[in-house]
């Protein structure tokens, strides 16, 4: 069973990339996955923390993996 990838666009003269949000950051972490990606500040006190691309997309693993585990599925809603 394939899946289609969910893909709504209205009229522009800018073409869409076509990509998903996972692909797009997946590539991008291919790319350039020693550069910096990310820099929290922290409320502007203390050292800054800061994430490669590949750091980031650990972490974004990490945190998808833990919501599977509490029983987040596909098609489920997640606010933030």
């Amino acid at each position: 069973m394939s899946r289609a990838l969910s893909y709504s666009s209205g009229e522009s003269a800018t073409p869409l990339l076509g990509d998903t949000i996972g692909g797009n950051f997946d590539a991008t972490v291919r790319a350039f996955g020693d550069r910096e990606a990310l820099v929290d500040r922290a409320g502007g006190s203390g050292p800054a923390r800061r994430w490669t691309y590949s750091e980031l997309a650990a972490d974004v693993d990490a945190l998808a993996l833990g919501l599977l585990e509490l029983g987040i599925g596909q098609g489920d809603r997640v606010g933030i």
